[in-house]
């Protein structure tokens, strides 16, 4: 089973040290708080296609209907390849989410 959990970085930090006994700020150990994040974490689902940045795909295809390639040079696409990239994102908008998007800014 995957699974994703939403725990704090610093914790993550000591648990890479392996020191997750050590009692954090509020008296409960790491190794508790670790628990309740797997506890509370998103199993993925069976089967699932690898995940990948939506945004960053979307960008790309952004440069190619403005007329750049992906290593920045100039490209020239036609009405019927712009009409596909607009489908194709279409289908990348409508495909189901598995995690929501980290938003931190």
């Amino acid at each position: 089973m995957k699974l994703v959990i939403d725990i704090p970085e610093k914790i993550y930090e000591l648990c890479q040290r392996d020191v997750c006994s050590w009692p954090i700020r509020n008296g409960r150990t790491l190794y508790r708080t670790v628990w309740e994040a797997i506890a509370k974490g998103t199993p993925l689902p069976k089967n699932h296609g690898d995940l990948k940045d939506v945004d960053a795909i979307h960008e790309e295809i952004h440069k190619l209907q403005s007329g750049i390639s992906k290593n920045g040079g100039a490209v020239i696409i036609n009405k019927d390849q712009y009409k596909g990239l607009c489908y194709a994102r279409g289908i990348i908008n409508e495909a189901p989410v598995i995690i929501e998007a980290d938003k931190e800014e």
